[in-house]
C-alpha cells in the first residue's frame, strides 16, 4: 500500500513539472512557431488575403482570425477548410467588415464535417473576420478560398498550421471584433429566385448541359454553370459491340478525345469544372455486377477499360473535377434491400479496389425522378428514392478507402419510358422537396441538375428553374428568405 502511495505522489510531481515546462515553453515560443493557419495563401491578382493575426488552436474552443480582401469582386464567394487530426465537425462563424471596422454583414454560423469546406457569400470587399470552433485534438492545415462569381475557381495554397499544443491563446486584433457592437450592419439582397430553406448544407447549384455550357442568364438564381457533361461515346465507349469497345487502345481513346476538345473550344484544357464523364451502355458502373459478376475475367476487361477512359479525360483536363456517371444510380423506389440495388453497391466496391475511382474528386449520385403523379403510389416513393441515393452516394469510397464529396444530379423530366408520365416536367414541389432532403445530409458539395440543352423535353429549363428556386436564400443572406420555401 505504501509503494502504491508513493507511485502516484511520484506520478501527480511528473504531471505538474510537465505542465510547467509546457508553460514555460509556451511563454517563449517565437511567434512563429503560432500564427495561424492562414499563414501565406496565394491568390492571382484579382484578390489577395493577408496574413490572420493569432489563432487559437485548443480543442474545444474559438479560432478566430482577420484576413483582408483586397479587390474582390462584389458577389464573390468565401469557402473556408480545416483539416484535423480526429475531427468530427466544426463551426464557422462568418462577419465581414469595412476598412474603418464597421460590421458590413455578418454571416452568420455554419456546421459542417471533417476536411469539408463551408462557403459564404459576402457583398463588398473590405476585411473578413472569421470565428470558429472545433472539436478537433490537433489541427494539420487550413485552406482558405475565393471562388469568383463568373470566373474559376483560385486555388489557394495550403501550410501546415500548428498543433494545438503550440496555439497562442490570442484573439485576432485589428479593431474587428471590439468594433461588432458599434458597427452597422448592411442589408443584403439574395438573387431573386432562391428558396426560404433553413439551415443549408449545400450552397453550390449549378446547371450542366450534355456537351457544352448553357447560354443561360442564372444570375437571379444564384447558380452557376461550372460543370459539363461528356458523352463517353466521344471516349469510345458507346456505339460499339462489347468486344469492340475493350479492343480500343488508350492511344485510340486520347486521340479520338483530343479531336473532341479541338471541336468543343469553349472547354477549356486548364478547366476546374467538374466534368460527368457519361460513360452508360455496356460499361455503366452501377450495373458492373448485375452485368459481369458471373463472368470475372470479363468484368476485370471492363472496369480496366472504365478506368483507362477516367485516366484520359484525367491527362487531357489535369485541373478538372472528375466524376463518372451513376456513381451511383439507386434503385427507383428507394428499396436498399432490393437484389439489383445490392448488386449494384457490390460493384461499386469491386470497382473501387480496381482502383477506377482513384482519379475522381466527387462521386454523383443520380437522382432523377422516376415516377410522375399518374403513376399511383409509385409517385410518392421519390423520397425514399433520394434519402437512398445520398446516403449510398456517402457510403462509397475509392480504392484508398477514401470517402469523396457527393454531387446530387437533378433532373427536369420523369426519366422513366415505363412511366405514364415519361419525359413529362417533374412537378416544381418535388425537386423542391429534393432539395430539402438533400440539405438533411454532410457530404453533398454541389447540386447539379442536368438538361440536356435550354428546352429539353419541351421544358423551359429557365422558367422550371425560377418556379423551383434551388438555391437557399441563406446561402448569400443568412437568416434571410425570399421565393420558394423548401419545406
Amino acid at each position: 500500500m505504501k509503494r502504491r502511495g508513493m507511485s502516484r505522489v511520484v506520478l501527480i510531481l511528473v504531471i505538474l513539472i510537465t505542465i510547467l515546462a509546457g508553460a514555460i515553453l509556451f511563454v517563449f515560443l517565437p511567434e512563429s512557431a503560432y500564427k495561424g493557419f492562414l499563414n501565406s495563401v496565394k491568390l492571382n491578382s484579382s484578390a489577395s488575403i493577408q496574413q490572420a493575426k493569432e489563432c487559437k488552436l485548443e480543442k474545444g474552443e474559438w479560432v478566430s482570425g482577420l484576413a483582408e480582401i483586397q479587390s474582390a469582386n462584389e458577389g464573390e464567394r468565401i469557402a473556408l477548410s480545416v483539416r484535423g487530426a480526429k475531427c468530427q465537425s466544426i463551426s464557422i462563424r462568418m462577419k465581414v467588415f469595412d476598412s474603418e471596422g464597421n460590421l458590413v454583414q455578418d454571416l452568420g454560423e455554419r456546421k459542417f464535417v471533417r476536411d469539408k469546406a463551408v462557403a459564404f457569400w459576402f457583398a463588398t470587399p473590405g476585411e473578413f473576420y472569421f470565428e470558429a470552433s472545433h472539436d478537433f485534438d490537433s489541427v494539420t492545415s487550413g485552406k482558405i478560398e475565393i471562388i469568383p462569381k463568373s470566373q474559376e475557381t483560385i486555388t489557394t495554397a495550403k501550410e501546415n498550421a500548428p498543433s494545438a499544443a503550440g496555439g497562442s491563446g490570442g484573439a485576432s486584433s485589428g479593431g474587428a471584433s471590439g468594433s461588432s457592437s458599434a458597427s452597422k450592419t448592411a442589408s443584403c439582397s439574395p438573387p431573386k429566385y432562391t428558396s426560404d430553406l433553413k439551415n443549408p448544407k449545400v450552397c453550390d447549384y449549378r446547371l450542366i448541359q450534355q456537351n457544352k455550357y448553357s447560354e443561360l442568364d442564372l444570375t437571379e438564381l444564384g447558380m452557376t454553370k461550372r460543370g459539363w457533361s461528356l458523352n463517353g461515346g466521344h471516349l469510345l465507349a458507346h456505339g460499339y459491340p462489347l468486344e469492340t469497345v475493350l479492343s480500343f487502345s488508350k492511344e485510340d481513346v486520347a486521340k479520338n478525345f483530343d479531336k473532341y476538345l479541338n471541336n468543343h473550344p469553349e472547354l477549356k484544357k486548364d478547366t476546374s469544372d467538374f466534368i460527368n464523364i457519361d460513360i452508360e451502355e455496356e460499361l455503366m458502373a452501377n450495373r458492373i455486377e448485375q452485368n459481369y459478376g458471373n463472368d470475372t475475367e470479363l468484368q476485370k476487361k471492363v472496369m480496366a477499360a472504365i478506368k483507362m477512359r477516367i485516366e484520359v479525360v484525367r491527362e487531357a483536363l489535369p485541373n478538372a473535377k472528375l466524376v463518372l456517371w451513376n456513381t451511383p444510380n439507386v434503385h427507383s423506389k428507394g428499396n436498399k434491400n432490393n437484389p439489383g440495388q445490392i448488386q449494384q453497391m457490390i460493384g461499386h466496391k469491386k470497382m473501387a479496389q480496381a482502383g477506377v475511382y482513384d482519379e475522381l474528386d466527387y462521386f454523383i449520385t443520380n437522382l432523377y425522378i422516376r415516377y410522375g403523379p399518374d403513376d399511383g403510389p409509385l409517385f410518392y416513393t421519390y423520397e425514399d428514392m433520394t434519402r437512398l441515393g445520398v446516403e449510398s452516394a456517402l457510403e462509397m469510397t475509392n480504392g484508398k478507402g477514401e470517402h469523396l464529396p457527393v454531387i446530387a444530379a437533378m433532373g427536369g423530366h420523369i426519366a422513366n419510358l415505363n412511366s405514364n408520365n415519361a419525359f413529362q416536367k417533374v412537378p416544381e414541389e418535388v425537386s423542391r422537396k429534393q432539395i430539402e432532403i438533400i440539405n438533411e445530409y454532410e457530404g453533398v458539395e454541389i447540386v447539379a441538375y442536368w438538361f440536356g440543352h435550354d428546352n429539353y423535353s419541351g421544358i423551359n429549363v429557365l422558367e422550371f428553374l425560377q418556379d423551383v428556386s434551388p438555391a437557399p436564400a441563406e446561402c448569400f443572406c443568412p437568416k434571410q428568405g425570399t421565393g420558394k420555401s423548401g419545406n
